[in-house]
């Protein structure tokens, strides 16, 4: 087959029906990929690729994505969204090049959606490793990555098996963007203010890098992981609209209040975790109490008092910098609080334990007791956590 001009590749591999897709067309592609992607295709063209090897190189580029930004620092997120607008284009062009040739097929479109799918669960890990600081198979900012990955794929599920349940229903695959609008008032309401608000769309892999490249600069200007980290936990989040007034009245009508614990809630309605309440009568998260630490993912610290404490320990890492920091800041005479109205979302999920935790975990618990208790007390403390470890199995 002689190769295509860049006229015929773009009539017989960017009709308007592709182009014109609300759910399956990406804004960067309607806004400059699109425009720059017959280019590669003519290459691709010319050098006799085939649809699925240069979906095959999307892939490496997403996934490689992943690994890059994990390594942390300014120019991995730089080369993290050069790989990803490299997997933009190449998802482009796949498509271009199979409806050109004529050869799309059932395994191209498969390869096509794993290769969403590892590309942006590639992404979302290697942000959790990158805000943990170093590269371990453990921490609580890579188990967020972790989870924050386990959620993008439900999320692509979920769609993905609209499709599924039409092919069920003896539908046909193909569809017009009517055809997925839900029936029901609320849900199509509920569709409506996500489009507004296009919360759904920082998972995309284009959209996180180029978060993932702003909190690096920020990072690399202020020093430090906290926008990175910041960027990570904001993949838990609130659902009342009001959290953020809510939490500035609260510190600015009590100067003594250095820490709001916030409320940890099941997006899907469950009981929630009773690890998140900061307190030994864990068994009404409803009830805001004083308390003597705090959850460090679900929290507010006014930053003023958290200078004045001198931060989080850097040497704990893994387990009960918070609770240092909370006895610092009593200390000081500061007050903290859990607050059953700030409310966060975060999936229920198991308190997995492991040979590292419980190694971290004994560590920390000394480290906290060497530093913030006299002997005796020190000594008390130890005992006491050492007696509820007794007669509890592991949990692996």
């Amino acid at each position: 087959m002689p190769g295509p001009t860049l006229a015929e590749l773009k009539a017989e591999g960017q009709p308007p029906a592709v182009i014109d897709r609300l759910n399956d067309e990406h804004w960067a592609g309607r806004l400059y990929m699109r425009k720059l992607s017959p280019r590669a295709t003519w290459v691709f063209a010319r050098m006799g690729w085939s649809p699925n090897a240069v979906t095959a190189g999307f892939i490496i580029c997403g996934v490689a994505a992943g690994v890059v930004v994990a390594f942390g620092g300014l120019w991995t997120a730089i080369v993290a969204v050069i790989l990803i607008q490299a997997y933009l284009l190449l998802d482009c062009s796949d498509g271009e090049l199979a409806r050109w040739s004529k050869r799309t097929s059932v395994a191209g479109i498969y390869l096509d959606g794993i290769g969403h799918y590892l590309g942006e669960t590639a992404l979302l890990t290697g942000l959790g490793f990158r805000a943990q600081g170093h590269l371990t198979v453990s921490g609580g900012y890579v188990s967020a990555g972790l989870a924050a990955a386990l959620l993008a794929a439900i999320v692509k599920a979920e769609t993905d098996n609209v499709m599924v349940a039409r092919a069920k229903a003896g539908l046909p695959g193909t569809h017009e963007d009517e055809a997925l609008a839900p029936r029901s008032g609320g849900l199509a309401l509920a569709r409506r203010l996500a489009s507004v608000l296009r919360v759904h769309r920082i998972t995309h892999a284009v959209e996180l890098s180029l978060l993932i490249l702003v909190a690096a600069l920020v990072d690399a200007a202020r020093g430090g992981l906290t926008a990175t980290r910041v960027l990570i936990i904001a993949y838990g989040w609130y659902p009342d609209p009001g959290l953020g007034e809510h939490v500035t009245s609260r510190f600015a009508a009590d100067p003594s209040l250095a820490v709001l614990s916030f409320r940890v809630v099941d997006p899907d309605g469950g009981p929630g975790a009773r690890w998140h309440v900061p307190r030994l009568r864990a068994g009404d998260p409803e009830r805001s109490s004083r308390v003597t630490t705090f959850a460090g993912g679900a929290c507010a610290i006014r930053r003023s008092a958290f200078q004045e404490a001198g931060g989080l320990p850097g040497l704990f890492f893994y387990g009960h910098e918070e609770t240092d920091l909370a006895w610092r800041l009593l200390e000081l005479g500061y007050r903290l609080e859990y607050d059953a109205a700030a409310r966060m979302c975060h999936p229920a999920v198991p308190n997995a334990r492991h040979a590292t935790w419980y190694r971290l975990d004994g560590r920390n618990r000394v480290l906290l007791a060497r530093r913030n208790l006299p002997w005796p007390l020190a000594g008390a403390y130890l005992l006491a956590w050492k007696m509820t470890r007794i007669g509890r199995p592991p949990v692996l």
